[in-house]
């Protein structure tokens, strides 16, 4: 129930307020809601109604995955490969990437395909994943699939 609550909550928000950081701060450290802490990371990556820092983004990113958030892997994941808030680490991108696509987060799936085929270039693991993207519905992905030979 306090799930749909919070769902409801964040749908009748449009926009960020320090009221609504405080409240998700209350959703993501007292209820462990993973949903919450990724808005919080975002709030912080973006500055948005509070200060941008992108390590107290990484922070909240991570409580977010660890409490099974795929779209926080992904945004964690994204950080450790741009090097936002924290040196870059393609291994731990990687790892990130293949957790969340592994729990069908279709745009972790494409990223992680594009690790392989920019940075390690690895056609066979690009190309397996721009498919996998492509069969969760993520249709950039089915693009670039197409084009890899």
């Amino acid at each position: 129930m306090k799930n749909i609550l919070f769902l409801v909550f964040l749908l009748n928000l449009s926009l960020f307020s320090y009221d609504r950081i405080s409240e998700l701060n209350m959703y993501c450290e007292e209820d462990k809601n993973s949903f919450a802490c990724n808005e919080i990371g975002y709030a912080y990556q973006w500055g948005i109604d509070i200060k941008k820092n992108l390590k107290k983004a990484n922070i909240y990113y991570r409580k977010g995955c660890n409490l099974g958030n795929t779209g926080a892997c992904n945004n964690l994941a994204y950080s450790y490969e741009k090097g936002l808030g924290m040196s870059k680490n393609y291994d731990m991108a990687i790892k990130l990437y293949t957790n969340a696509c592994n729990k069908k987060n279709g745009i972790s799936c494409n990223n992680l395909a594009y690790i392989y085929y920019d940075i390690k270039n690895d056609l066979k693991s690009a190309k397996k994943y721009f498919k996998k993207s492509c069969d969760l519905g993520y249709e950039v992905a089915c693009k670039k699939y197409s084009f890899i030979k």
